[in-house]
């Protein structure tokens, strides 16, 4: 089978590329071995919320800048800081073309979202079924709610109202904690490790119990504000509680659960829908196993073939390939009792990650240097392999090494500035020669 790109890597940079290749007229196929990284994420993605230093990041361009300074070898240093700009409004464009609305903006800044305990974090995008709070003059949240019901599922273990409600009370509104059930919800409450926020949602986005649950906020709605419920509900209709809000003339918003998380799944749904929609070949549950370098002639070596776990005798051609596999969570990085190696190439990492006891620090709380592990490219994102480059494959998202994405929060904008670079090299014909 031949195309013009393979991409290897069903997550946020996988996806972004592959869309926007095909925008451009590619014929694209995609390997997804699985759930991504966003099916256990809050659905927010994250820009750049602290500086090497720890500071956190107040303006999104002036961090850029500081960051280039203090970690050269971050991604968005490596790409450009005025091209990673660029190409993070590129993305917020794309979103909205996609039909997939995210609320917030490089222009405005960080905005706060809730943490399944109630905290506020920082970050640059979220889906608008999340509650999040706008910075005020201060740098603290400004919330246009002074009244909340918060609503939990009767037996739902991975939702603490208590705490949130503590917490929301520590911002300056009044909450009061309600419960809800149905007669289906207390029937698959009967299997307590199938009882999460995902099969909860396949419940209550059934017609009748959706409802109950109109009814039962319609009855809170006089006396509050906003209505807050975990992310159980929803799952494939994202027009869905903008609707109910809109029927009940109070907005219903949603609090990331722990995993499996609905919001980031239900993002990864979304993408996949527009890569198939605009003639993308998915192909799940299929892992990449080898290759095969073309015949060597004076340039780079350049990949000619990909063998996978379904089409061992059928293997995939194509004139680009995208490697977005992900770090060690998802399996792009493997850990062997003497060394790192990226999984599908063996690509060169950026850093030479030492001994094995290098790689790790007592405490967890210290910087564990694994997690910025990943491999070496150039500013197109070309992968080397034993020291050079190869012609026809470029890397994407959390796989690149010289970054940390938990520490500085910035691994959703690396996973889409990286994607839509890659996407723009390939199209421009940028890269080893």
């Amino acid at each position: 089978m031949r195309f013009d790109v393979v991409v290897i890597g069903g997550g946020l940079a996988g996806y972004a590329a592959a869309i926007r290749l095909l925008e451009a007229g590619k014929s694209c196929a995609l390997l997804s071995m699985g759930q991504s990284a966003l099916h256990f994420s809050s659905g927010s993605l994250d820009f750049l919320n602290y500086l090497p230093d720890g500071r956190p990041v107040a303006d999104f361009r002036e961090g850029l800048a500081e960051l280039a300074e203090l970690s050269p070898g971050h991604p968005y240093a490596l790409i450009g800081i005025e091209e990673s700009a660029r190409l993070a409004l590129e993305a917020e464009e794309a979103f909205r073309r996609w039909e997939t609305p995210l609320s917030g903006s490089l222009a405005q800044g960080s905005h706060f979202r809730l943490s399944p305990i109630g905290k506020l974090l920082p970050t640059w995008l979220s889906s608008r079924d999340a509650l999040v709070a706008e910075k005020g003059p201060d740098g603290g949240p400004h919330w246009p709610y002074r009244s909340v019901s918060l609503v939990n599922v009767e037996g739902f273990v991975d939702f603490y109202p208590e705490i949130i409600a503590s917490k929301l009370a520590a911002y300056g509104l009044k909450v009061q904690e309600r419960s809800f059930t149905t007669p289906d919800l207390e029937i698959a409450r009967g299997n307590p490790s199938e009882f999460r926020s995902v099969n909860i949602a396949r419940v209550l986005d059934q017609k009748d119990n959706f409802n109950l649950l109109k009814d039962f906020l319609r009855a809170l709605a006089p006396s509050s504000d906003l209505l807050l419920m975990p992310a159980c509900v929803a799952l494939n209709d994202g027009e869905l509680l903008p609707k109910l809000s809109a029927n009940l003339g109070k907005p219903v918003k949603l609090v990331p659960t722990l995993a499996p998380s609905l919001l980031g799944a239900r993002l990864n749904r979304r993408l996949a829908r527009v890569f198939l929609s605009k003639g993308g070949v998915l192909m799940p549950k299929d892992e990449a196993l080898g290759f095969s370098f073309a015949e060597k002639g004076s340039g780079p070596a350049r990949i000619s073939a990909l063998f996978t776990q379904n089409h061992e005798d059928m293997p995939l051609a194509a004139t680009h390939y995208v490697l977005a596999t992900g770090g060690f969570f998802s399996q792009g990085l493997k850990a062997e009792p003497t060394r790192i190696r990226e999984a599908v190439f063996d690509l060169d990492l950026a850093e030479n990650p030492g001994e094995r006891a290098q790689w790790t620090r007592e405490s967890v709380f210290q910087r564990q240097p694994y997690l910025s592990f990943g491999v070496k490219t150039d500013s197109n994102l070309d992968g080397y392999w034993r020291g050079a480059p190869i012609a026809n494959l470029k890397v994407a998202g959390t796989l690149l090494g010289g970054f940390d994405p938990v520490r500085l929060g910035c691994g959703g904008g690396v996973a889409l500035v990286s994607a839509f670079r890659a996407a723009r090299a390939i199209l421009s014909g940028e890269g080893a020669a």
